[in-house]
């Protein structure tokens, strides 16, 4: 069984955006399809329409639903559990948001029971890898967007209502269920989210879609879902707020996510409680583990099954890095 608990690797999957640019290339090496604007790229995902494929090892060619089939807790965890369809719990992807997003929110997972929607509720934390000078998000809205009984409403109220503030790169941006947010253009990011395709647009910028059509609004259950009691304060920290070198950016129920600034070894352990996911950002260094070993570049992700037992990260001269447990 040693043979398949080692450190798992997976194509990317590449999901044309209007939103959408050329930056995954630039800043986390990924091979884009030439003349298409990619705005996201799904790293490792379990879903019924695109399940992640292994590329590395005894594994390779089987997806990640195979060998969760095959490892069960050995690659999930005892204290991680599989989401109600039993899909591997989390959605880990880069975004481009080279022109803004539509404003949105996502439901939490009782309304989204409620609602009848096939996935759960979603809650999602950003890390910023690169944002343009003056680069800008929406985070949180006024109680008085409740109020709002139609899209038109909602385009006069874009001011006032919600929240926007500029962001930098390595800003650290949380979206509990019911926080509206948006990408208002400029930015790469990773994003760690509920395995979950649960979205409700507010507002879309009256954008036509890739199809030339307006994509849907879903204003009523936008509205329920929102939750404007939610101080974004507490989910948003400034890159310069960070000064650890290794920094616990959220533990929620769904996740929990370090940053690690490294420029000497670190030592850590899948003890058999969760897997890790681990996100090069800057630089370059290995990943060792028994008497293996895996280069890490920038943009690289492995998903370390939970009995792969300790393993350490090497930096050459510096590698900053991210552990999604």
């Amino acid at each position: 069984m040693n043979d398949y608990i080692y450190p798992l690797s997976f194509d990317p999957i590449f999901k044309e955006k209007v939103w959408g640019g050329t930056g995954l290339k630039q800043f986390v090496n990924r091979a884009i399809p030439a003349g298409k604007l990619i705005g996201e790229s799904w790293e490792l995902v379990d879903r019924d329409n695109e399940i992640s494929v292994i590329t590395n090892g005894s594994l390779k060619g089987m997806t990640l639903r195979d060998a969760i089939e095959k490892l069960q807790n050995k690659l999930i965890g005892t204290k991680r559990r599989l989401d109600h369809k039993g899909r591997f719990p989390l959605l880990i992807k880069y975004l481009d948001a080279h022109q803004k997003l539509s404003v949105q929110v996502h439901p939490d997972d009782e309304l989204a029971c409620a609602f009848g929607e096939d996935d759960p509720g979603k809650a999602e934390l950003w890390y910023i890898i690169h944002a343009d000078p003056g680069a800008r998000i929406i985070h949180g809205c006024d109680a008085s967007i409740k109020n709002v009984t139609s899209d038109d409403s909602i385009s006069e109220l874009l001011e006032k209502s919600f929240h926007c503030r500029k962001i930098s790169s390595g800003d650290v941006v949380f979206n509990p269920a019911g926080m509206v947010h948006a990408l208002l253009g400029g930015t790469v990011l990773l994003e760690i989210q509920q395995n979950s395709d649960v979205t409700y647009r507010l507002f879309d910028w009256g954008r036509a879609g890739l199809n030339g059509e307006l994509r849907e609004l879903h204003l009523e259950k936008g509205i329920a879902a929102i939750n404007s009691a939610i101080d974004e304060s507490n989910n948003y920290r400034t890159s310069a707020s960070l000064i650890h070198d290794v920094e616990e950016l959220i533990d929620c129920s769904y996740f929990k996510v370090d940053l690690m600034r490294l420029k000497s070894p670190f030592r850590n352990e899948c003890d058999g409680s969760a897997f890790h996911i681990v996100v090069a950002l800057e630089g370059m260094g290995t990943l060792q583990y028994r008497n293996a070993q895996i280069p890490l570049y920038k943009g690289d992700i492995l998903l370390l099954p939970a009995a792969l037992g300790e393993y350490s990260i090497i930096p050459e001269d510096y590698l900053e890095t991210i552990c999604v447990s």
